[in-house]
C-alpha cells in the first residue's frame, strides 16, 4: 500500500460519519431510516473516500486486481472491525454504565455482516472506477491510442 497513514484517515473520516449519522437516524428519525442510511449513504461516501485514495496513491494504472486494492480491502476490514469493537463493545456500553459487551459480534443482526462484505466491494468498484479513468482509450475514428486528459 502507499499511504497506510491516508489510508487510516480516510476510514476513520468515514467512519466517523457513518457513525454520527446512523446514531443520529437512529435517535432522531427511526431506526428503518438509521438502516436506509447504512445501506445508501454509507457506501456512497466511503466509494467517494477510496477513490480520493486512489487518486492521490497511484501513479499509473495498474492492473485492476493488485497488491494496493487488497491491502487497501485488508486495511478498512481490519478498521472496522478494531473500530466496532472499541465503539460498540468497550465505549457505547461505558457511556451508558454497562460492563463491555463481549457478545456484539454474535449478537448483532446479520445485516452487520454486511458492512464488511460492502467495504470489499466498495474497493473494487472504486479501484474499477480509477483503472477506467485511467486505461488508455481506442480513437476508432483515427485508430490511435491516447490516454485519458492527453490529446
Amino acid at each position: 500500500m502507499n499511504d497506510w497513514k491516508r489510508a487510516t484517515r480516510y476510514f476513520l473520516l468515514g467512519y466517523l460519519i457513518a457513525t454520527i449519522g446512523g446514531v443520529l437516524m437512529y435517535y432522531l428519525v427511526s431506526e428503518t431510516v438509521m438502516w436506509l442510511f447504512t445501506m445508501t449513504v454509507m457506501p456512497a461516501l466511503f466509494l467517494i473516500l477510496a477513490y480520493k485514495y486512489f487518486r492521490k496513491n497511484l501513479r499509473a494504472a495498474s492492473p485492476f486486481f493488485d497488491r494496493d486494492l487488497l491491502s487497501l480491502i485488508v486495511c478498512w476490514v481490519a478498521l472496522s472491525c478494531i473500530m466496532d469493537a472499541i465503539v460498540y463493545v468497550l465505549l457505547s456500553p461505558l457511556l451508558l454504565g454497562l460492563p463491555p459487551n463481549w457478545t456484539f459480534f454474535s449478537d448483532q443482526s446479520p445485516w452487520i455482516w454486511m458492512n464488511y462484505i460492502t467495504i470489499i466491494l466498495i474497493v473494487l468498484v472504486a479501484k474499477g472506477f480509477y483503472y477506467e479513468k485511467k486505461r488508455p482509450q481506442i480513437n476508432t475514428d483515427a485508430g490511435r491510442v491516447s490516454r485519458p486528459g492527453h490529446h
